[in-house]
């Protein structure tokens, strides 16, 4: 094994040059080794060595995975996007008029309606972890609920 004093072709092809008979070089995929192997042994085989190899096998399937991901993440929601926008809605690239910007989604509505149960809750007396409980729902409480209690 010998140990060149720079990674420069000139050094490597002049290597290759000694007699040696070599038959085959096991390279990475830079171009530098690429010409000192043609220049220093014409007739070497040239190979990529296994760690270069995995290496690049790895990146290349890295890579296709974070594309599949990607594009399974966009599809997925504008299928969502699809399922909860009613036919009646204009487009979303559509210019909203500021009428509409100023109205609650009814989503905010909804978390609205939520956060002002638990406020009524709360000043009624119950404590957050009995509020948080999924079993809150009593019959005393009943009445500030905007939905009846599912046996």
């Amino acid at each position: 094994m010998d140990l060149l004093p720079d990674r420069e072709a000139k050094t490597s092809a002049a290597w290759m040059r000694k007699p040696l008979d070599l038959m085959v070089v096991s390279r990475d995929r830079g171009g530098a080794y690429a010409s000192a192997a043609r220049e220093g042994a014409p007739q070497a085989t040239q190979c990529a060595d296994r760690f270069h190899l995995l290496k690049n096998l790895g990146e290349v399937v890295e890579d296709l995975l974070a594309r599949h991901l990607s594009a399974s993440r966009k599809h997925q929601v504008k299928q969502a996007l699809e399922e909860q926008t009613p036919d009646w809605l204009p487009e979303r690239n559509a210019r909203r008029s500021q009428a509409s910007e100023d109205l609650p989604s009814a989503y905010q509505q909804d978390r609205l309606a939520r956060y002002q149960q638990m406020i009524q809750l709360h000043e009624q007396g119950m404590t957050q972890g009995a509020i948080a409980k999924p079993d809150w729902c009593q019959p005393e409480y009943s009445s500030t609920l905007a939905s009846p209690r599912v046996s």
